[in-house]
């Protein structure tokens, strides 16, 4: 069964797929080993790493699907800077549809004057446009985590509580050298989730909804801290199920069609997959642009990745066919080291294209146990960070 099919079934039937822990259709018929993928789970399982879900999918087909603490698949999770990444998206669409001119355009021209503090501000973001508020460098903006001085603390609080957190962007320092600094942070995206509201006339939510969640089949997706004007906040709090994850993944995997439609521009997609700006001092190579990094897994550049603290991804690597999702919450800082190892050690091991005796029924026993492994203190965690069933009385 397709992976695009089964998401029909799943709208038809109520969420009659295979269950949490089952795969879509054997890795083997796909090219993955399913013994690596067993020796994987069991790895997971063992080192009682605290990682909720882990899916893979194939030229748009689920392989591989893996949950702990007794999830099922309509749970959702909460995204820290994947959010980013789908805001970006947003902003590609509210191109494509002619409501910003282009990646060019000036911030400035964009916001109506209403949106600055006064004329000097808005003459300020004539200089800065769409592609630098996406590369990261256009505000001079640090906040926590990024920085925990006094005055990226007060920073935080009251870009927090503004009543528009586009317009409390619009009044923050630029870089020094807009377009050529890169300072990571998320008020800048705050800017960009503006762009596509101020653009369409809608709410963030409702031009999400409109353009992206629900042509894709999205089910129990949430955006929380949304500020008082209604202004859903662009760099963190989406939250969405494993397997849609996988979707938007697929979505960039072929070239911004999803089952047979066109969401995305292929203008869009050749840009995002372009890195645009040098996120590192000590690496000469441009690794980040349009709120996606470029980790080039097998030194393939085209690899995007969207990437959320404490370990969320969603990761596409064209020259394999390959989407992996994580949802996890790593407390220790080394969700990036156990992930890369995750994809490097055994999925892109996994492609060998045969599988080993005995290796599906090991990886079901696997999966089978990750389901009912609890590597997470539940109780240590921000209520935020708890995956959510779907609301009563509501199906896929």
């Amino acid at each position: 069964m397709k992976f695009r099919a089964a998401i029909v079934i799943a709208c038809c039937f109520g969420g009659m797929l295979a269950a949490a822990g089952q795969q879509s259709e054997p890795p083997e018929r796909h090219g993955l080993d399913p013994a690596v993928l067993a020796d994987m789970t069991n790895y997971i399982v063992r080192e009682r790493a605290p990682v909720f879900s882990l899916l893979i999918s194939r030229r748009g087909t689920l392989v591989y699907e893996m949950y702990t603490h007794n999830l099922t698949r309509n749970h959702n999770h909460y995204l820290m800077s994947v959010t980013k990444s789908v805001t970006a998206t947003l902003v590609g669409m509210a191109i494509d549809k002619g409501l910003i001119r282009n990646t060019d355009q000036a911030v400035g021209e964009i916001f109506p004057a209403t949106f600055f503090a006064s004329e000097h501000d808005q003459k300020r973001f004539l200089s800065v446009t769409v592609k630098d508020v996406l590369a990261m460098s256009a505000l001079d903006a640090l906040v926590p985590p990024h920085s925990l001085t006094s005055e990226a603390e007060q920073r935080h609080a009251d870009f927090f509580a503004a009543p528009n957190r586009a317009k409390f962007a619009l009044t923050q320092k630029l870089l020094p050298n807009v377009g050529q600094d890169f300072q990571y942070q998320d008020i800048t995206p705050s800017m960009a989730i503006g762009m596509v509201a101020v653009s369409s006339g809608k709410t963030s939510w409702q031009f999400a909804e409109e353009n992206l969640f629900r042509p894709m089949g999205f089910f129990n997706a949430d955006w929380e801290h949304r500020d008082a004007e209604g202004l859903d906040l662009g760099a963190y709090g989406i939250r969405l199920r494993p397997i849609d994850m996988q979707k938007f993944g697929i979505l960039y995997l072929d070239g911004g069609v999803f089952d047979g439609k066109r969401l995305l521009s292929e203008d869009w997609i050749k840009k995002v997959r372009e890195p645009v700006i040098q996120s590192d001092k000590n690496n000469p190579a441009a690794n980040y642009g349009y709120y996606f990094w470029h980790p080039y897994f097998y030194n393939n550049p085209a690899s995007l990745m969207a990437s959320g603290w404490r370990g969320q991804y969603i990761l596409t690597i064209p020259d394999k066919h390959i989407v992996v999702t994580m949802t996890a919450c790593f407390l220790d800082g080394k969700e990036n080291e156990f992930f890369i190892n995750l994809v490097n050690k055994y999925i892109l091991a996994s492609l060998t294209g045969s599988a080993k005796k005995g290796g599906s029924q090991a990886l079901k026993n696997a999966l089978a146990q990750a389901l009912k492994s609890t590597p997470i203190n539940l109780q240590n965690l921000e209520p935020r960070m708890l995956p959510k069933p779907p609301p009563r009385k509501t199906k896929p």
